[in-house]
């Protein structure tokens, strides 16, 4: 074998070991770098749970504390109703159909004691709901306009999903501008931080604060740094 060609081969190796070195190097990047990306994810899913449980503790606490006062019995300090009427026609058995819907709210004022707050009292609302439908023959509302219905269908219900929406809506407003550390306190979000990051597989030590408005609040831990931080919306 010629020098030239042995060097040759030589060249043709050391190419073949630098391309072998870059591809890993890319692989070895690109692995980092999605593993990375899977971590971010991770920890700003267990962020977004924890989030939404501590306004959910939060809320069941304030349900809770307010439940058996309106399951009472008590009579409620104000009501307001409200009703639609919409009527149909039914040309092919000559009838006329009238569906009533009614909506009640009932307001109770609770003492704001319950939840040491600067006011007297706050006003919850609680909601049913009756729809009526009556039947009417045509022929016999052209002679008496008074007539009882042929047929009348009602129904209740207590609208559970738009009462739980007036106390989240309540809720919200009543403790936009109450202190966080008197909602929360440190140990509890270190409890739902563990249990959230070790369900989404992480196992490191962490540190942890509570922002309003840019300013820390007292539900933080020792060494907290923002710089790097993840971060996530509460309340």
């Amino acid at each position: 074998m010629s020098k030239r060609i042995f060097i040759l081969l030589v060249v043709l190796m050391s190419l073949s070991l630098v391309g072998i070195i870059f591809v890993q190097l890319f692989f070895i990047r690109n692995s980092l770098t999605n593993e990375e990306q899977q971590f971010t994810r991770n920890v700003k899913a267990a962020l977004s749970y924890v989030s939404r449980s501590i306004e959910e503790i939060e809320l069941r606490n304030y349900y809770n504390k307010i439940q058996p006062l309106v399951a009472s019995g008590k009579e409620p300090d104000s009501k307001m109703i409200q009703q639609l009427f919409v009527t149909t026609d039914d040309d092919i058995n000559n009838k006329t159909i009238i569906h009533r819907n009614t909506v009640l709210e009932e307001r109770f004022k609770v003492p704001s004691l319950f939840f040491e707050i600067d006011a007297d009292s706050i006003s919850v609302s609680t909601l049913s709901n009756e729809r009526v439908t009556k039947y009417f023959n045509n022929n016999t509302l052209d002679e008496d306009i008074t007539i009882s219905p042929e047929r009348t269908l009602v129904e209740y219900s207590s609208l559970p999903e738009l009462r739980k929406k007036l106390f989240e809506s309540t809720f919200k407003d009543l403790f936009k501008d109450f202190p966080i550390y008197k909602r929360i306190n440190t140990e509890q979000v270190k409890v739902l931080l563990q249990r959230e990051l070790s369900d989404e597989g992480i196992d490191i030590d962490f540190e942890f604060s509570i922002y309003d408005d840019d300013l820390a609040t007292k539900v933080q831990t020792d060494n907290f740094e923002k710089k790097d931080a993840y971060g996530i919306p509460i309340f």
